[in-house]
């Protein structure tokens, strides 16, 4: 009378599941970290190495082509792995970013001048330039140009720390030109949201009915990726970073923190927002690098100074893993794919995503960015727009999208790893090196 009940499924035998070993990983990372740590400070004197670019070889030397040992795929789909990671580090890199940037400096009228400029149309300029790399090299079309262009706009905060931070960075270039290029790197990991998300819009084809264009699609699009991502980070950060001030200044009146505690404050202020930030659906980037302004120009200088720098240290803790775990994923089988374009792609970005921009705009409409005043100025500005943590976020992100996308995005970082790497140390060197201006002079107000 009855039908026999279903046969549940048989559930795999618990020794063929695959298991999720994170001891061999923890040792790889943590002697990695440690070594590039322990050299760090002849690492970035030295030409041609980078702690970026050696956890990068690292990763590639212990992952599936070299001697095998660590393989992300066992934990999944590469891509998908990488985001949580990216995401993090990237906020821990932001608020440093934000920790050192100064009050003085930063509102002054030349500085707006000079980061409206490299937010408005120098970062309009390189996403055109990009997708048109993309299309051009590629082969890719319009939209999906426009998105791997769009992936890869930001300037990362992470790498371009490794060059406009530390003594070495200090002893050679103006605090002007840090500042510019640290301000720059942190708002515009942000701002690229609308940008990858009106190319992903494009790209699914609701932003067109047919021939004609679709106004209720980019209605949405200005709504969510304009409004509510962009704007409403910076209006969720600013308000986070406020109220986490009102508290320190509360707990420094009854002499309740102490040095030790600021740090965990500032990381405790990152995760929260972060995770405010995805509840409410709003860009996490954004909204972290506002907190930390806001957090940071309600302190003491000598305050933000001190956890400016042991930022700086979290981030390489941080920064380090992400690089060596890429290093283990990188999608050679992808790149094989694309032939000669996959190198050609690489090195048209570097030469035409923002050099030319920053160069021309300084040198025919310098008002513009005035505190890129020198050629040296943006010919250094120009050429130190790395590709890095922000662009692995966004490709992974959007690479259900487009399959191309995290090979593109792997390969444009890969590449700027390489060359701001071998870079960084000869070319900060030749800043002032034999300038008729002799050594650089940083004044108090613009450190």
């Amino acid at each position: 009378m009855f039908a026999p009940a279903p046969t549940p499924p048989e559930l795999p035998a618990p020794d063929s599941l695959a298991p999720f070993d994170l001891d061999l990983p923890l040792l790889l990372g943590g002697a990695v970290v440690m070594a590039i740590a322990a050299f760090h400070g002849r690492i970035t004197r030295t030409p041609g190495t980078s702690g970026p670019l050696l956890a990068l070889l690292a990763g590639v030397a212990v992952g599936p082509i070299g001697l095998g040992w660590f393989d992300p795929a066992d934990w999944g789909e590469p891509a998908e792995g990488m985001r949580p990671a990216a995401l993090l580090t990237l906020a821990i890199g932001l608020t440093g970013v934000a920790l050192r940037l100064p009050r003085r400096c930063v509102l002054s009228g030349p500085h707006l001048r000079t980061l409206g400029t490299l937010l408005g149309p120098v970062m309009l300029a390189m996403w055109g330039a990009s997708a048109f790399c993309a299309w051009a090299v590629l082969g890719l079309d319009g939209w999906a140009a426009a998105l791997v262009g769009a992936a890869v706009v930001p300037t990362d905060p992470v790498l371009a720390s490794a060059v406009v931070s530390g003594d070495f960075a200090r002893k050679h270039l103006p605090g002007r030109l840090r500042h510019a290029i640290s301000a720059e790197s942190g708002a515009n990991d942000g701002l690229a949201v609308p940008l990858v998300a009106l190319a992903a819009a494009g790209l699914a084809g609701s932003l067109a009915a047919g021939s004609e264009v679709n106004w209720a699609g980019w209605g949405d699009w200005f709504v969510e990726a304009v409004l509510r991502e962009a704007v409403g980070a910076a209006l969720v950060g600013a308000a986070c970073g406020g109220a986490a001030a009102a508290l320190l200044r509360w707990s420094e009146r009854s002499h309740d923190t102490d040095e030790t505690g600021l740090l965990a404050f500032a990381l405790a202020l990152t995760l929260a927002v972060l995770g405010a930030a995805g509840l409410l659906g709003v860009s996490g980037p954004l909204a972290v690098f506002f907190a930390g302004l806001t957090l940071a120009w309600q302190e003491r200088n000598d305050d933000r100074r001190e956890e400016g720098e042991i930022q700086d240290a979290v981030n390489q803790f941080f920064l380090l893993p992400v690089f060596g775990l890429l290093g283990a994923a990188l999608p050679w089988g992808d790149w094989a794919a694309f032939g000669w374009r996959g190198p050609a792609f690489a090195a048209a970005l570097l030469l035409v995503r923002r050099p030319p921009w920053v160069w021309l705009l300084g040198r025919f409409v310098p008002a513009a960015l005035p505190d890129l005043r020198e050629n040296r100025d943006r010919l250094f500005a120009g050429w130190f727009g790395p590709i890095g943590v922000a662009a692995l976020y966004y490709a992974a992100e959007y690479h259900a999208d487009l399959p191309a996308l995290w090979p593109a995005v792997t390969l444009a970082v890969t590449g700027s790893v390489l060359a701001h790497g071998a870079t960084a140390a000869p070319l900060t060197r030749r800043y002032d090196a034999g300038h008729r201006d002799g050594p650089v002079a940083t004044t108090a107000e613009e450190d």
